[in-house]
């Protein structure tokens, strides 16, 4: 919960050097990942929030109960922006205490869905006194 990426002033973040790479990053998926399309994203002081569509073709289903990372996952794609942005951190001496281990995901299912998902990461900054992550 600590702020390692920058502050919300009037209801904009205000991104630090360690912030802006994380925001660059991610907005990188559209040009650096064949699989992925990032719809919509905010870094937010002690978070991240996106939409991101995966383009896999999987011919056949592979299950992954507790084994390594499948290729063109979600979770590999959020393993590599972890530890691109934990590699930047390190590398500039910055303030880091590292992700926490897990990322929550959801399926978007509908229209309904996406415009509320949509909706709250677009105004995340806006309403950021009342995030469940907002800590003074």
């Amino acid at each position: 919960m600590i702020p390692f990426f920058g502050h919300i002033e009037k209801g904009v973040i205000q991104l630090n050097e360690l912030g802006q790479f994380a925001f660059d990053y991610i907005q990188g998926i559209n040009t650096n990942k064949d699989n992925a399309r990032l719809i919509i994203h905010v870094v937010m002081p002690n978070h991240v929030h996106a939409i991101i569509k995966l383009k896999n073709k999987v011919s056949a289903k592979k299950a992954n109960k507790f084994g390594p990372i499948l290729p063109g996952s979600l979770s590999s794609l959020i393993n590599h922006y972890k530890g691109r942005v934990t590699k930047y951190a390190n590398k500039n001496n910055l303030p880091w205490n590292g992700w926490q281990e897990r990322f929550h995901d959801h399926i978007i299912r509908d229209f309904a869905q996406y415009e509320k998902i949509h909706d709250y990461i677009a105004t995340n900054p806006r309403n950021w006194k009342s995030d469940k992550y907002f800590r003074h």
